[in-house]
């Protein structure tokens, strides 16, 4: 994986009739600065409560939506 480059891991709480329980989705995105502001599409972050980001040497973060654009 390029240094540039970040996997993410997003968590959705699903609701049945009876239990909530996790569900979780993958995708990647890129680092766009030094602050570590990272793009990714927005189906993989839509409606998370957790996300975590794995950069290229292993660490992992935990993340937050910023801004979303769900038209695009």
């Amino acid at each position: 994986m390029s240094p540039g480059v970040v996997n993410i891991t997003s968590t959705v709480i699903v609701l049945d009739w009876f239990n909530a329980y996790p569900k979780q989705g993958s995708g990647s995105g890129s680092i766009l600065d030094k602050e570590g502001h990272i793009l990714t599409n927005y189906h993989v972050v839509q409606e998370a409560q957790k996300i975590e980001v794995s950069l290229a040497n292993k660490k992992t973060y935990a993340a937050k939506v910023l801004g979303a654009d769900p038209d695009n």
